[in-house]
């Protein structure tokens, strides 16, 4: 049976959790929704929490597979891209149901015509709206 390991990085200013999830073996990992500092006072962006994150990793000599985002976020700016910036090996995933999400703010801040790129992943579970579910138990890695 394979040993898993959760870390967890909880973000002070938006009150939010990023995950990490990683075999203690093979030291394969994910990560779960990755916080991106903002300030709405001073309308400024910065990365302590994706350097945080970025340590972590490294200390841990992880190999980050995936980064998921388990919704879309309206408390804090998702990190997931600048992630891949830094570790390009990384593929972003989020519920195929993140569509409806996105055609709401289409039309509201009338946008462009916004990209759909589907990966298979076999994570099984329920969804509300662009929720993945995961499940801890089993690997979510190909062997």
């Amino acid at each position: 049976m394979k040993k898993f390991e959760v870390k967890s990085l909880y973000d002070e200013v938006t009150a939010t959790i990023t995950y990490v999830v990683y075999d203690k073996d093979t030291r394969d990992a994910i990560v779960i929704d990755p916080v991106l500092d903002y300030d709405p006072a001073s309308s400024k962006v910065s990365t302590e929490s994706l350097d945080k994150l970025e340590n972590l990793l490294k200390s841990e000599r992880l190999n980050v597979h995936y980064c998921l985002e388990t919704h879309a976020h309206a408390d804090h700016l998702s990190g997931a891209q600048e992630l891949k910036n830094r570790f390009p090996q990384i593929k972003l995933a989020i519920g195929e149901r993140i569509t409806e999400v996105q055609s709401v703010f289409k039309k509201i801040f009338n946008l462009a015509r916004l990209k759909r790129h589907s990966i298979g992943l076999n994570l099984p579970g329920w969804h509300w709206a662009d929720f993945i579910h995961l499940s801890l138990g089993l690997p979510p890695f190909a062997d």
